[in-house]
This record gives C-alpha cells, sequence and structure tokens, in this order.
C-alpha cells in the first residue's frame, strides 16, 4: 500500500491515507475523508466505538450544533442507555436554541439528573456541578426572553403567560430537585428580582411616557389604556407574592406595587373640551371627568394601605 500523510478536516488530527483508494476514514473521529482532504457528512458508521462517538458529540456540543450533538448521543444511548457522559451532553444541548418553540426544557432536566445518577462516585460532583451551570444557563436564557416578549407585547395574555411560564419553570425545578437532592433555593428570587426588573422598565420607558404624550391631558381612551397596563403590571407583580422570603427583593416590589397603584389613582380623570356659543363668541372651557369609580379608587387605596404595612413591618423585623 502507499499511504500519504495528511490532516483530518474534522477534527484535525493527523492521519494516513491509502492514496489508491477513494476514500479512508479518520481513526480518531471516524470521519470519512477523500485522499483530496474533502470530509463526506455521512452517518456514524455502526462499528465506530462509543469513545469516538462521545468525541464527535463533544465537538458538535462545542461548535454550537446542537442537532449533531444530540444524535451522536442518541447513537451511544441506543447502545447504552445508562451512559453518563451521553445523557450530560444530550442535555447540555436538547435545549437549545433556546425560543418559545423549543419546548424540550424538561427532557434537557431529565437527561442531567440521570447523568448525575449514572455516573460513578468519584464523577458525581463534576456531573452535578456541570449540570448546575446548565440549568442555570437554560433558566436564565429562557426567562430572558419571556419577558422580553412580555415587554413587547403587553396585554392579558402575555401578563397570564408569564405568570404561567414561572410556575412551569419552578415545577420543573422541583422535579429535578426531588430526584437528585440539589436545591435552587434563590431561583424564586431570581424570577421576582427579573419579574421587578421588567415591570419597572416597561413602566418609566414606555407606559407613562405614551400616557403623557398628549402634553399632559389624555382622552378617556389614552386613560383607559393606562390604568389597563398598570393594572396587568400590578396583577403580573402580585403572583409573586408567595414565592419568596427575601427582605431586599420584597421591599422593593411592594415599593413598586404601591407607585403603580398610586400612578392609577393620580390618572383617574379624563380631559375633554366643551364648546359653548354664547353672545356670537365662542367659550373653550376644560372640564375634567373621573374614569376610576370611587369603588375602584377605594381598593387601590387599601393596596396601597397593605403594602405599607408590609414594608413597615419589614424594616421592623431589621
Amino acid at each position: 500500500m502507499s499511504f500519504i500523510a495528511d490532516t483530518c478536516p474534522t477534527c484535525g488530527g493527523d492521519i494516513q491515507l491509502d492514496y489508491t483508494k477513494k476514500k479512508g476514514y479518520c481513526l480518531i473521529c471516524g470521519s470519512q475523508v477523500l485522499p483530496d482532504n474533502k470530509a463526506e457528512s455521512i452517518e456514524t458508521p455502526p462499528s465506530q466505538s462509543i469513545t469516538k462517538k462521545l468525541y464527535l458529540a463533544e465537538q458538535a456540543y462545542a461548535n454550537e450544533d446542537f442537532v449533531e450533538s444530540i444524535k451522536y448521543c442518541n447513537f451511544i444511548l441506543e447502545e447504552d442507555s445508562e451512559n453518563y457522559l451521553a445523557l450530560l451532553i444530550k442535555g447540555q444541548s436538547i435545549g437549545w436554541p433556546t425560543s418559545f418553540s423549543n419546548i424540550n426544557f424538561v427532557e434537557a432536566t431529565n437527561c442531567l439528573s440521570n447523568a448525575i445518577l449514572y455516573s460513578p462516585k468519584n464523577q458525581q460532583i463534576h456531573i452535578s456541578d456541570l449540570s448546575i451551570v446548565e440549568i442555570r444557563k437554560l433558566v436564565n436564557a429562557k426567562f430572558d426572553l419571556r419577558c422580553k416578549h412580555f415587554e413587547e407585547n403587553l396585554d392579558e395574555e402575555e401578563a397570564l403567560g408569564i405568570s404561567f411560564y414561572m410556575d412551569e419553570l419552578v415545577y420543573i425545578l422541583s422535579l429535578f430537585e426531588s430526584e437528585t437532592k440539589i436545591y435552587f433555593a434563590d431561583f424564586n428570587v431570581y424570577f421576582t428580582q427579573k419579574i421587578i426588573a421588567c415591570i419597572s422598565k416597561l413602566f418609566e420607558n414606555v407606559i407613562l411616557p405614551e400616557y403623557q404624550a398628549n402634553n399632559g391631558q389624555p382622552d378617556k381612551n389614552e386613560v383607559g389604556l393606562f390604568v389597563e397596563r398598570v393594572d396587568l403590571c400590578t396583577s403580573t407583580l402580585e403572583d409573586t407574592m408567595f414565592f419568596i422570603d427575601d427582605k431586599e427583593t420584597n421591599l422593593t416590589k411592594y415599593e413598586l406595587l404601591i407607585d403603580l397603584y398610586k400612578a392609577t389613582i393620580d390618572a383617574k380623570y379624563w380631559e375633554y373640551q366643551y364648546i359653548e356659543k354664547l353672545y356670537g363668541e365662542n367659550e373653550k372651557r376644560q372640564f375634567k371627568k373621573l374614569y376610576l369609580s370611587n369603588k375602584a379608587i377605594e381598593n387601590r387605596e387599601f393596596f396601597i394601605f397593605c403594602f405599607q404595612n408590609a414594608i413597615d413591618e419589614i424594616k421592623q423585623k431589621g
């Protein structure tokens, strides 16, 4: 045989090729290589070792080719369903790219919990650490995406959506916690802080400026839209009411709720003009008309009173 030195274009390894043949295989990663140094994309040969498939899965994951990394992991798991490294890489890959259409967060946490379960004792801490990092990355990315969507499409459906999304993530994390005994107590604080930041930004940068755009003289529709939007913000924020026991976060939350309720009370009137013809001259007068009912105002004042009491109680406890 006549061999030539070459480099595998897939993994970069040094290889020897028989140039009298049309093609050969890299013994490092298993890619099919042509004598002219071009690789073909092929299905993994059945005889390829699990070690080589793991290498290919790791390389694909590192290159953010998540479909490819999952494919090689599935090949391995068909042969060895308890291969903890394949479960780990699949768990790290299957949640990406993060989007509303990617609903694989449950499968990702299942793979990661099984990777921990099947890992040898001397590897369990390391695999647990890698799994925790991956879950945090996924949760952060998915919740950031949800908050961004809420900011861009503020309506009742989105307000319910962000609350449901938070409940769903908390539930999935609780399943992971029960299976692995690894706990994410700080995520409830994280979710609340994210929602507080999201609503503060939305109110200061969008809702309030749009309401004040008409020279501070909103019409009935503008007042109605403002009250509706602020009410959606308060209801979303109140959905986090029982999640946490973190003093600083709760103080920030109650203070924001008070500001939001006060804003709707201050916006209880809408303005209109009355034109009356008197003695041949037009007389224009500005009027205010109550938009919120007295009952609605009383309810908001009651909530402000309750939240202020909660703030005072937190401060007294120190």
